[in-house]
């Protein structure tokens, strides 16, 4: 088989592969339909105006949102439209507007919230299903059960429920709600508390629009007791814009809450749609999914479209069947090929011991890094001849293969376990050695190519610069499977110093500082401790993009050890007295008796020459240090000059 030819069918049986992960379905939370005795379906109009308008008038704007809408005009009459649920012409035609504007949006779940009704759902519903056949290839919008409940404390509640609570909610608005437009006499509290014990999702919906932190909002102590329960997880808002503030005022009431927010699209018309939109992540479109994403708020909700996330991540991997070489990952019956597709947000092994999770771990890392921890390791990967990872970089796809060559052929001395691998008993007649960057630099060279696919996997182009698109595409200091064994073998601050290094804007921490003057000693410190300064705000970036990148895995935290001061000159002269190593000792003229005697004395006793010489100031101005008696010279050049100078009559 041609290697073109391999790497095509690794990419078709990869994308052949069934995704069982979740995608993210572009939503709107809290729209209204016709239901609402607040719809205007047109942003133009207001309620009143759209209730004055006839059946005729609806049609006319039918025929011209929905193109070829004659096809679904045989509902005109009334007694059809009923017999689908619909009150009228004019009901049913609204309702058909807003399903096609929800099909052009491309809306895949969309939560029905009327005021104080449920009624609208199965209208949708029904219009959805209606144009389902115009609208073969786009998003099936999914109708999420919902409704808006309007607050004796002037609060406004969402639920979101399961067909199986369906009953619950009917029997509570029967029973009390007033009216759609008045709502119920209960509050939001007992309202939220109510459906919460039953099992239905709940949350104050655009609290931002909401009087409740105002002072005189009803008594502090309701307020109080509201906004420090659990019924407050979830909160809704108009926008992005107000998070900010409303976190603020949360955090007045309740510090332990952190609260997952919920964009209220709250449309009354179809122009209204495409606003506030939300982006869940599920498997299935069900009242599970929405529970799921809010206990996974972090990774399945999203405010910004997911098409403009760069995509930048390992979509799966490839190791074909071969009935010749026997396989750790390789169903040994079946000899089926090995593949596996990853999610762009988040992948987990789960396995007990010898199911392989390390060992894709591993082959991930080899092929895009080409980098192992031992000849064992190498060997094991080496069972596998040839791996292919499909991976996406900033929109495009590329394939990387590991074509590694069969070791069972006697005469390739070229190939990498002969080299590095296998030889501890010089099978080959050569002495074994194992070297990572050997291996590295041998098997980027010899063993892998990688291809940029074009026209949808009918192309595939050689890529030359190797080194560069392997950088772009995984960073081993990344990588949570060598965190893991760099912590277990110790190998952490070697890690953590590569890491640092790595990034081209730390340098390589040196010091340069004069080396012969006394008087310099002051103006080095201040330097260095400048330098420590500038390096721990250098670093501080550094590991706080690490961190934020790998929250919840590995937290690296900077310290410096406290700023370098002056010697105690007074031990050092001590120290180095007994040591020998001074070999002059200059004392001040005008020191103290005492202290003259106690350094006269040392000096004597260890030998060492000792004289008188000029003041306390001037020593200490010489050495750039304060109230110094005395200095220790050791270095016999220096001694030299100084007995030259003073014997030429320069006491000053």
């Amino acid at each position: 088989m041609e290697i073109n030819e391999q790497v095509k069918t690794a990419y078709k049986e990869l994308k052949n592969q069934k995704e069982e992960f979740g995608v993210f379905y572009k939503s709107v939370f809290h729209i209204h339909t016709p239901e609402s005795h607040d719809y205007s379906l047109l942003e133009e109009w207001n309620d009143e105006v759209y209730k004055k308008k006839s059946d005729n008038d609806i049609y006319e704007i039918a025929k011209e949102k929905i193109e070829g809408v004659d096809k679904f005009t045989l509902l005109m009459h009334e007694e059809d439209s009923q017999k689908y649920g619909y009150s009228s012409c004019k009901e049913y035609l609204s309702y058909l507007i807003l399903a096609n504007e929800l099909y052009l949006q491309k809306i895949g779940c969309v939560v029905v919230c009327d005021h104080n009704s449920i009624k609208g759902i199965k209208k949708l519903e029904t219009s959805i299903c209606l144009l389902n056949s115009k609208y073969p290839k786009h998003v099936f919008p999914h109708v999420f059960n919902g409704v808006e409940i309007s607050c004796a404390d002037k609060l406004h509640i969402v639920l979101i429920f399961d067909k199986k609570k369906l009953q619950i909610v009917e029997d509570w608005l029967n029973n009390n709600i007033m009216d759609v437009e008045s709502g119920t006499y209960e509050t939001s509290l007992n309202v939220m508390t109510y459906f919460s014990n039953n099992g239905i999702f709940c949350y104050i919906a655009h609290i931002n629009s909401s009087n409740i932190f105002k002072k005189d909002y009803l008594a502090g102590g309701y307020r109080q007791k509201l906004l420090q329960s659990s019924l407050i997880e979830c909160l809704g808002v108009s926008g992005k814009e107000h998070i900010e503030r409303i976190n603020n005022n949360i955090s007045k009431y309740n510090k332990s809450v952190k609260v997952k927010y919920i964009l209220d699209n709250d449309s009354h018309n179809i122009e209204g749609l495409v606003k506030n939109i939300m982006w869940i992540k599920g498997s299935k479109r069900s009242y599970e999914m929405i529970i799921e994403a809010m206990l996974n708020y972090d990774i399945s909700v999203r405010f910004q479209d997911v098409d403009n996330f760069p995509k930048n991540y390992i979509k799966g991997v490839h190791i074909p069947k071969d009935d010749q070489i026997n396989r750790f990952l390789i169903n040994k019956d079946e000899q089926l090929s090995y593949n596996i597709i990853f999610s762009p947000d988040l992948n987990c092994f789960i396995g007990g011991r010898g199911t392989g999770k390390s060992t894709t771990l591993n082959i991930l890392q080899y092929c895009l890094t080409q980098k192992v921890r031992n000849e064992r390791e190498l060997e094991f990967i080496c069972r596998n001849p040839n791996i292919f990872i499909l991976y996406e970089l900033d929109g495009d796809e590329y394939i990387v293969e590991m074509g590694i060559r069969s070791i069972s052929k006697k005469d390739d001395k070229e190939h990498i376990l002969r080299k590095f691998g296998k030889n501890k008993k010089g099978l080959y007649h050569y002495s074994y050695r194992f070297d990572s960057g050997e291996i590295q630099q041998l098997a980027r060279s010899q063993d892998l190519n990688i291809y940029h696919v074009k026209y949808k996997g009918e192309e595939f182009e050689r890529v030359s610069n190797k080194a560069r698109i392997l950088g772009e595409m995984f960073d081993t200091v990344y990588s949570v499977n060598d965190l893991v064994k760099k912590a277990d073998n110790d190998e952490m601050t070697e890690f953590i110093y590569n890491l640092l290094l790595k990034n081209k804007q730390l340098a390589k921490p040196t010091i340069n500082g004069e080396k012969t003057k006394f008087r310099s000693i002051s103006e080095m410190i201040v330097k260095v401790n400048n330098k420590k300064n500038q390096r721990a705000e250098q670093v501080e970036k550094i590991i706080s993009s690490f961190n934020e990148k790998n929250i919840g895995r590995l937290k690296i935290v900077y310290e410096q050890s406290d700023k370098f001061r002056a010697p105690n000159f007074k031990n050092w002269l001590s120290k180095n007295l007994k040591n020998n190593k001074i070999k002059l000792l200059v004392i001040a003229e005008d020191c103290g008796i005492n202290t003259k005697k106690k350094l006269t004395d040392k000096a004597n006793f260890y030998n060492v020459k000792c004289i008188e010489f000029s003041t306390i100031e001037n020593i200490s101005i010489a050495i750039g240090r304060d109230n110094r008696v005395a200095v220790g010279i050791t270095d016999d050049g220096f001694i030299k000059k100084f007995k030259q100078l003073l014997e030429e009559g320069g006491k000053q």
